[in-house]
């Protein structure tokens, strides 16, 4: 795929031989369909799915205390090609860009999203936007027994369900600091995901949208939500490994905000 100014209703019209009215309109059921297939393609993890997270976790941290850890969440911005015509400062991230706050939640091994947050926009907080997740909301529903949790990086707000490493001066401390690398060698795989989506779909990386009225902010949060959904259908169909080549087309800088 294509971003920015590369990518344009137009131009797919003409390789399509149809009209641009054409391309919106059935771009408009495709997204539709797409998104009735999200309960098929999102969904909470069986007993033996988290095991084998939870194996994977302490295969690679040596440590079985944190075992009980099995997903990790962050957040990424989706820029927005130009400035919303309806509250457009309220996009204004510290990027100093237009964008779009999407909170994900992704397992270890193959990367595949268990919760997100859409709809906030580029001004608003990780740990905000994130009070309106699953893993928040709903942690009894979404976490078998009271020991499991989720890895968050130092954004967040620490809880019983939600582990993040150190903001400073606590991470300056020696024991913290061994404490916060340890999670690092896991948590990387919070930045593969959001590296393999954007990769992918690569309009994640200059949504030209205009976002004029309510109904266009919609309309953006549901282009995201249906390429969340494609990135596990795509997990399911190719298998865990495929988001390599993906991530490795995107620049790191952008994997996360």
């Amino acid at each position: 795929g294509r971003y920015g100014n590369g990518a344009s209703v137009d131009d797919v019209g003409r390789i399509a031989g149809i009209s641009e009215g054409s391309v919106l309109k059935y771009s408009e059921r495709c997204v539709k369909a797409i998104l009735s297939l999200e309960a098929d393609a999102i969904w909470r993890l069986s007993e033996e799915e988290r095991e084998v997270e939870k194996h994977w976790v302490e295969q690679h941290v040596g440590c079985t205390a944190f075992r009980d850890g099995w997903c990790t969440g962050n957040g990424t911005l989706v820029r927005l090609h130009q400035k919303p015509g309806l509250n457009g400062d309220a996009y204004f991230s510290w990027k100093m860009s237009y964008d779009l706050n999407v909170q994900v939640v992704n397992t270890f091994t193959n990367l595949q999203i268990v919760d997100y947050v859409t709809g906030f926009t580029g001004s608003a907080h990780d740990s905000n936007a994130f009070q309106y997740s699953a893993v928040v909301k709903h942690p009894g529903w979404f976490f078998e027994t009271d020991h499991e949790f989720m890895w968050a990086d130092s954004a967040y707000t620490v809880t019983s369900r939600v582990i993040p490493v150190h903001k400073r001066p606590a991470a300056d401390d020696p024991l913290n600091r061994q404490f916060d690398t340890a999670v690092s060698r896991i948590r990387i795989r919070s930045e593969h995901c959001m590296g393999a989506i954007k990769g992918r779909f690569q309009s994640l990386r200059g949504l030209r949208i205009r976002i004029n009225r309510k109904r266009n902010h919609v309309d953006a949060c549901n282009w995201i939500r249906m390429c969340l959904i494609l990135h596990n259908l795509v997990i399911d169909i190719e298998g865990k490994d495929w988001a390599t080549y993906y991530r490795s087309q995107l620049p790191r800088e952008e994997y996360v905000n």
